[in-house]
């Protein structure tokens, strides 16, 4: 059982029954913040409006995003509507971007200059790809973040298979998760028509994972015939060709697409206040019950928020860190609407898991490790289990993933 944080001396007071909540950002922070809520007020009969700002009309599941690239899952599967998602509840979706917070007004700024007051605010505008100052960097590299950046690459990919002129040479900028999921998914599709070269700065892949888990996915690379290069720094991209450097000296290799993976950070800040805090990437620093000091009506959750995780060290910008923080948040704003004790967030690892290659996956939960096509298939259930709980939209998907799998068997036994 969680502890529960004491009731805040300065604990807001809101000024309209049912309490107007804003939520900024339809990620995974802010939108699961949104379907929480509801159904924890549902439950508890306690009436609230909640209204989602979010520019774009589709929420994003981006764990699973690489199978788009090989047709394992199909795109309304992960990137369902808000429409659809909200679906059945009271929650309102205004499709625009927010500007300006007006913290000591409690009111959020619009970019149409129309601005939405609140008793009670959550920030999850998430956090976005890393630019990094390298010459050509932003004219030349593919993103791997949006629904527009996988049919960009895909069409990119089909363009140049179809063409088959010459060896297919492809580059991904970054070793992390990201980097090593995409580089196996793109050699599966590239099979042997051409040489995917993934370029990491650092001494090891998957820095901050167990040694374990670095290990099968190096193996996964190999048998792919992936390039692997460490502690080589890409100095300039051009057109077809990327420029690196080694301990060795410097070299070219040649590459038709050059994907930039290399991190993220988070979004700015778009208070004007300066009294709160935040790290050096610009992260807030909230308290445990992710409230800003200041301001205790308001909530930070989600990539832009740094806390503690396990181990003293902080908690990673990950979905399963989002949605952790998202119940959180939830739980507190209904417990300081009812005038209740506030819990604070404890983040639990749950595990990793990655794709490698189509039909191929690790995970490595509680000290057992599978891989294969078993590690597939349960990262998938493990993955649509964590859909977002709004509009029958994960019961959807389920249900025509056990009709994919029925049929699947059928065919294999008859």
């Amino acid at each position: 059982m969680q502890p529960l944080a004491t009731v805040d001396p300065f604990h807001p007071k809101h000024t309209a029954f049912p309490p107007q909540v804003c939520v900024v950002g339809g990620g995974f922070g802010g939108l699961y913040t949104a379907l929480y809520l509801h159904q924890r007020c549902r439950r508890a009969r306690h009436p609230c409006h909640i209204t989602l700002i979010e520019p774009r009309d589709h929420f994003v599941f981006t764990p699973l995003l690489y199978e788009l690239l090989t047709d394992e899952l199909k795109p309304w599967e992960i990137v369902p509507r808000y429409a659809t998602l909200l679906q059945g509840t009271t929650i309102r979706h205004l499709q625009t971007a927010a500007k300006h917070l007006e913290l000591s007004a409690r009111r959020v700024e619009l970019v149409s200059g129309e601005r939405v007051s609140y008793d009670y605010l959550v920030v999850a505008t998430g956090s976005r790809d890393r630019s990094l100052p390298i010459p050509g960097w932003a004219e030349y590299t593919y993103g791997f973040r949006t629904l527009a950046d996988v049919e960009r690459l895909s069409a990119r990919l089909a363009n140049l298979l179809a063409a088959a002129s010459h060896p297919i040479n492809m580059a991904i900028v970054g070793g992390g998760p990201n980097g090593v999921e995409l580089a196996c998914k793109l050699a599966d599709c590239l099979g042997s028509q051409g040489t995917l070269h993934l370029i990491e700065r650092g001494s090891v892949i998957l820095k901050p994972f167990p040694a374990r888990v670095q290990r099968a996915a190096v193996r996964s690379l190999a048998q792919r015939r992936v390039a692997l290069h460490l502690e080589t720094e890409v100095t300039a991209i051009e057109p077809n060709r990327l420029h690196i450097a080694t301990t060795m000296g410097g070299d070219t290799l040649a590459a038709d697409v050059v994907i930039g993976v290399a991190g993220t950070q988070p979004r700015a800040w778009l208070a004007a206040s300066t009294s709160v805090n935040c790290d050096h990437n610009g992260a807030i620093m909230p308290r445990s019950t992710l409230q800003i000091p200041q301001h205790p009506e308001v909530f930070v959750v989600g990539d832009q928020a740094i806390v503690m995780g396990q181990g003293d060290r902080p908690a990673p910008q990950t979905a399963q860190a989002a949605y952790q923080g998202a119940d959180t948040v939830a739980h507190n704003l209904l417990a300081l609407m009812q005038r209740r004790p506030l819990k604070s967030f404890h983040y639990t690892h749950l595990g990793d898991m990655m794709t490698l290659g189509q039909q191929d996956a690790l995970v490595d939960s509680a000290g057992i490790v599978l891989k294969g096509r078993v590690a597939s298939i349960l990262r998938q259930v493990a993955y649509v289990y964590r859909l977002p709980p709004g509009g029958n939209h994960r019961w959807r998907v389920a249900r025509y993933r056990l009709a994919r799998v029925w049929h699947w068997l059928w065919h294999w036994g008859s």
